[in-house]
């Protein structure tokens, strides 16, 4: 319990609110004159945070066999989580394990293997999630 300086109106206002950090935060409300003082009910704070918002999207690759190739993504949001995905004919559409970041390097190119291959990613936080645009692969020979 702390008492908050400079809080002796019948308003407060609570500015800079942080999801992680405040949601939960509780509030009350002693009014004291001569004759006593009475306690308010106590309001719980409930932080609200919008879902993600993808600002740039992934976009085709053209990338030599036996090299690799980087998609990127760019979001805006608090507590943003990235998923990479992928599909193509050999594997299907899959999560890529261990591609959690803005960016995702597919390495070692197969033109036969890889050629078309389809590259998303999922951005999400505790508001929501979105997908971003798909991008995809072209495999040339050095």
């Amino acid at each position: 319990t702390v008492k908050v300086d400079g809080a002796t109106s019948s308003t407060f206002t609570f500015e800079d609110c942080d999801y992680y950090e405040d949601q939960g935060a509780q509030f009350w409300c002693v009014v004291s004159n001569p004759a006593g003082s009475v306690t308010s009910d106590t309001a719980t704070l409930a932080v609200q945070i919008d879902e993600p918002e993808i600002t740039n999207h992934p976009g085709n690759k053209t990338g030599k066999a036996g090299e690799s190739v980087t998609f990127s993504v760019k979001a805006e949001g608090i507590g943003l989580e990235y998923q990479w995905y992928a599909k193509n004919d050999r594997y299907g559409t899959v999560k890529v394990d261990g591609a959690t970041s803005s960016t995702f390097t597919f390495e070692d190119c197969d033109p036969y293997e890889d050629q078309g291959a389809q590259f998303w990613c999922v951005v999400s936080n505790p508001a929501g999630s979105v997908k971003s645009d798909t991008a995809t692969l072209t495999v040339i020979m050095p």
